[in-house]
């Protein structure tokens, strides 16, 4: 999903971006595409490595998955710069199938990131979110 996320990114593709995101984070922002421009606008370069981790969850009923999400943190270094990256991705959802795909993204400068303060806002925000 990382790759496939930063490939759209340096591109330009803002419609397949958006179409990695659910039914239900498309409707729920309005300014999805605007925000998906924005990143695009703010990443530079082309991505040399990343690194990082993610978790996962999962919902069972009667021993079949009914529900299952991953939360990732990547640090990802262009040719240019060094970003954190953060996204919430729901791969099944039995119960509102509407909100499987791309929940939120979220982009940080290493500066930003380095803050005291920071915490990630993207959790359960279904968007996509800079951070300078």
């Amino acid at each position: 999903m990382l790759e496939e996320s930063i490939k759209y990114t340096e591109e330009k593709d803002t419609e397949s971006f958006m179409n990695l995101f659910s039914d239900f984070a498309r409707n729920s922002q309005p300014d999805l595409e605007e925000q998906i421009r924005e990143m695009m606008d703010f990443y530079q370069g082309k991505m040399k490595s990343y690194d990082g981790n993610a978790s996962s969850q999962r919902k069972s009923e009667y021993g079949e998955t009914v529900n299952r999400e991953i939360k990732v943190h990547y640090t990802v270094i262009t040719d240019k710069d060094n970003y954190e990256i953060a996204f919430q991705y729901r791969i099944i959802d039995a119960e509102a199938p509407d909100q499987e795909g791309l929940v939120s993204f979220e982009i940080a400068t290493e500066e930003a990131y380095q803050q005291d303060d920071f915490k990630w806002i993207c959790e359960d925000n279904p968007g996509v979110y800079v951070r300078r």
